[in-house]
């Protein structure tokens, strides 16, 4: 009988033979790895020179959206070309290798679209591909955004003459505004005058650009932040507010007491206080038609949630605040409505000032405002909030303006002039 031999491993079909062959599949698998490990790496040298480049575009981004907000005093125009011209100097031409620079006034997204004034500078460039571009198609683009607003120009002292001297002080020691602004207006020669005393500020804008160590003898103009000179004239925050007119109906204050308490309303008569007197004033506005207040003895006047405005009916005889007595003076201001933020309000078309005596002791809230006269100040005073608004102010010693504000519905300067900051 015939043996049967068994089949050896060459009689094996050969396609499974094949398929179950695992000789050199290592060397495939490292292959391909290979080749990724080498394109990531690639990516990340990319990656690592793309970051560098945008942080130089944030960088030229936050120093040309600052640089167009001091131009736009000229326009739009001249503020985009400035910010262009910023990041040109940076390193980024508009228009040149895969470089665009826009700019937005206002911005037209983001949490400051539509805000007035405020300046979107974006930076955006095709980036290069040195070795990533064996794994990715098309080169990325990166972009950088700054936003620069206007910060809360928070107003202590302006002076809104255009000729001469508009700060004027003389003594020693400081006239000092811990955390706002000086504003002088006037745009040629001698805007402030010196004689000993130091005027500062956190941003001082003198519309001048002469430098006030020219017109000093002693003293000076510093600055916490920035000393502005050749600023833009910044705009009077309350112009645009109409003053309250008087009633025909006047009202009267019975002085044979001590202590007296007045309602608000129209003063037609000057009330004159030559003894010693303690007064409240309930809440509301008080108009002085043709009238003021003139202490010559020693009085207290207390007045929460109030304005008082001088003005008259007859465009003459506009009444102020004398004293040549001791006055305590204590009030704040309405905060809503016209007079908001107003302790004090000067009809501007009148020229009537205001002499605040060293037998004032001043407790003023809110703004002081004396448009079109001019303030002799050499009172005491101590207010979390001050703000002095005049035609001319002259100082004699030291004082200290404080600006918390916030919640008394004060106005302040908007606008260039105002001082930016990035908000983005």
């Amino acid at each position: 009988m015939p043996r049967v031999r068994a089949a050896n491993a060459c009689t094996r079909d050969p396609l499974g033979t094949l398929w179950s062959n695992r000789h050199g599949s290592v060397a495939i698998l490292t292959a391909l790895l290979g080749t990724i490990l080498i394109g990531l790496a690639a990516l990340a040298l990319d990656v690592s020179a793309w970051e560098v480049n945008v942080r130089a575009m944030q960088g030229a981004a936050d120093q040309a959206a600052l640089a167009a907000s001091f131009a736009l005093a000229n326009g739009t125009a001249a503020a985009k070309s400035e910010a262009q011209g910023i990041a040109a100097a940076h390193g980024f031409v508009n228009g040149k290798d895969g470089v665009q620079v826009t700019v937005a006034i206002p911005p037209a997204s983001g949490t400051h679209a539509g805000v007035t004034n405020a300046i979107q500078l974006t930076v955006a460039q095709l980036q290069t591909t040195y070795l990533s571009q064996v794994i990715i198609s098309s080169a990325p683009t990166a972009s950088a955004s700054a936003v620069a607003a206007p910060s809360p120009a928070a107003t202590c002292i302006m002076a809104l003459t255009t000729s001469g001297a508009g700060i004027a002080a003389s003594g020693s020691g400081t006239v000092g505004s811990q955390n706002c602004n000086v504003y002088v207006n006037n745009p040629s020669g001698c805007d402030v005058a010196l004689s000993g005393l130091t005027v500062t500020g956190y941003d001082v804008f003198l519309s001048s650009s002469m430098n006030p160590s020219y017109c000093s003898s002693g003293g000076g103009v510093s600055a916490t932040h920035q000393l502005k000179l050749g600023a833009p004239a910044a705009a009077d925050p309350y112009a645009s507010r109409i003053i309250p007119s008087p009633s025909a109906q006047c009202l009267t204050a019975n002085t044979t007491a001590a202590s007296i308490t007045l309602n608000p309303g129209t003063y037609c008569s000057t009330l004159a206080l030559s003894g010693t007197y303690t007064i409240t004033l309930n809440s509301g506005v008080y108009i002085f038609n043709n009238a003021g207040i003139a202490v010559s003895g020693t009085t207290t006047i207390n007045g929460s949630n109030v304005t008082l405005v001088f003005t008259s009916s007859n465009g003459s005889n506009y009444g102020s605040i004398a004293s040549s007595g001791t006055l305590n003076l204590n009030l704040t201001p309405m905060t809503t409505g016209p007079t908001a933020g107003m302790a004090i309000w000067m009809d501007p078309r009148g020229s009537a000032g205001l002499a605040m005596s060293n037998t004032m002791n001043l407790n003023v809230q809110g703004a002081i405002y004396v448009p079109s006269g001019d303030v002799t100040w050499s009172g005491n005073m101590s207010s979390p909030c001050t703000q002095l608004i005049a035609n001319r102010i002259t100082f004699s010693g030291s004082a200290n303006f404080q600006h918390n504000c916030s919640h008394l519905g004060v106005s302040d300067v908007a606008g260039s002039a105002s001082g930016y900051t990035l908000v983005e």
